[in-house]
């Protein structure tokens, strides 16, 4: 299933990324390393048991990532502040690390940049971080913080900043002197309101307030001009009317997402917002669509699973760039009408039907020439198509959970697909037999 995840996903910081995209050697042992200490670039001692680092470290003079993570310290040794080429460093999953002791540590090194300190059950977050000057990304989510120092505001070369699954109930107004944000993950803490000059961040370009217990938006969100994707989901008091009138605001919104918002009507406003491209309405009150819908001919993905949808609006077909359609678990449905609709959306590429007690698809569904993933999981189908030959570029099919016996022969002719998934069906060993042998490059799974 399509999410806001692209940005929004909880990102479990182990080790830092850039070491994989990079052809250094990771060396994995410091006594490897110390062998070679003009050849460290890249240190991985995550998971090693360590509870102290020697001050041999001293000697990883070119050292610029390391990683941390899944051990035991509890102090950083004096010697961390002599690698002054360090850019990141990995500090999660150390519970018992002396926190304050190695951000005043950390403070002497020129270019670090970024810094993850994850899942460590913190408390608090010590005023020391805003002696880390230099940093541009710092992952902290996963802590135990119901507040952030004023301090935090001294991070002025800040890009990216991670809070989430934390216990947040508010923060400092000083923050928004970050006005270099880019990245703002607030997701699943216990915010009440932000504050009040949100709008200072102009550079923000992705802000993550979802599943928290905001009521309203501060005014000077119209402000964000550089917003490109919002997330508002999971906040089931926020104030709809008043937020729908800032959106209005937000010319260079992209990607909205107002999952299980308990939204009971779709709210009109967002079709005047022409230039979004991601809309994401899962697990609402929906039971229908305004015609003006329409009017956001720029949708590439759309979601709406999990609604007590009855129909579509007629101009649905007038969305001709959607490449992601999500439809799942909205069983109420009018599918005949949707399905004569569906020659008209062109681009359609991945298209979910799964959950929906269907006892058959129409033929509109297998001429999809465009469509590289179908699911069709849950539903009560004995067969998909007559045809399946039309879908020359499917690589994906989902078909658990469903009735089949069999699969039509000229499944054979998907050239390109990868995998398909017969689970939990009524599928003979000599059916699984011959799809072996028609399918010999197919990952079937049953």
């Amino acid at each position: 299933m399509h999410q806001f995840n692209f940005i929004f996903l909880v990102f479990y910081v182990l080790s830092l990324p850039a070491w994989a995209q990079n052809k250094d050697k990771v060396f994995t042992s410091l006594t490897e390393a110390l062998k070679q200490p003009d050849k460290v670039v890249y240190l991985d001692l995550s998971n090693q048991n360590l509870d102290s680092l020697p001050a041999k470290i001293a000697k990883l003079t070119k050292l610029k990532s390391l990683d941390l993570s899944s051990n035991e310290l509890e102090q950083l040794p004096e010697a961390i502040t002599k690698l002054t080429d360090l850019e990141e460093i990995s500090l999660s999953y150390n519970p018992t690390l002396d926190i304050q002791g190695a951000f005043y540590k950390l403070k002497a090194l020129p270019h670090l940049k970024k810094m993850a300190y994850c899942y460590n059950n913190a408390r608090y977050l010590p005023a020391e971080i805003g002696g880390l000057k230099h940093l541009e990304i710092l992952y902290l989510q996963g802590n135990n913080f119901h507040q952030l120092p004023i301090e935090i505001a001294q991070l002025t070369t800040l890009k990216e900043l991670y809070l989430q699954a934390n216990h947040l109930t508010h923060l400092p107004k000083e923050m928004t002197a970050l006005v270099g944000l880019r990245v703002l993950d607030l997701y699943f803490n216990q915010l009440r309101e932000l504050p009040e000059n949100i709008g200072n961040l102009t550079n923000l370009k992705t802000l993550n307030i979802s599943h928290n217990f905001l009521t309203d938006l501060p005014n000077s969100v119209m402000h964000l001009k550089n917003l490109q994707a919002l997330n508002l989901g999971i906040n089931p008091i926020l104030n709809w009317r008043s937020v729908m009138l800032s959106l209005l605001q937000l010319s260079n919104l992209k990607i909205l997402d107002i999952r299980r918002a308990d939204l009971r009507l779709f709210p009109r406003e967002l079709t005047l917002l022409s230039g979004l491209q991601e809309l994401y309405l899962s697990e609402n009150e929906l039971r229908t669509l305004p015609d003006e819908l329409s009017n956001m001919t720029n949708l590439r993905i759309l979601s709406l699973s999990f609604n007590p949808i009855v129909d579509l609006p007629d101009n649905f077909k007038a969305l001709q760039n959607l490449e992601v359609l999500e439809l799942s678990g909205v069983p109420k449905m009018n599918f005949p009408r949707f399905f004569v609709m569906l020659p008209s959306l062109t681009k359609i590429q991945k298209l979910d039907l799964s959950h929906n007690a269907l006892r058959e698809i129409g033929s509109e569904v297998c001429k999809l020439a465009s469509l590289s993933q179908l699911n069709l999981r849950n539903n009560q189908l004995t067969y998909v198509c007559v045809s399946l030959s039309h879908m020359k570029n499917l690589e994906s099919l989902d078909l658990a959970r469903n009735k089949f016996e069999n699969i039509t022969e000229d499944v054979q002719q998907l050239n390109k697909l990868k995998e398909l998934n017969l689970s939990h069906n009524k599928i003979s060993e000599g059916e699984r037999a011959r799809l072996k042998q028609t399918l010999p490059h197919v990952a079937v799974f049953y």
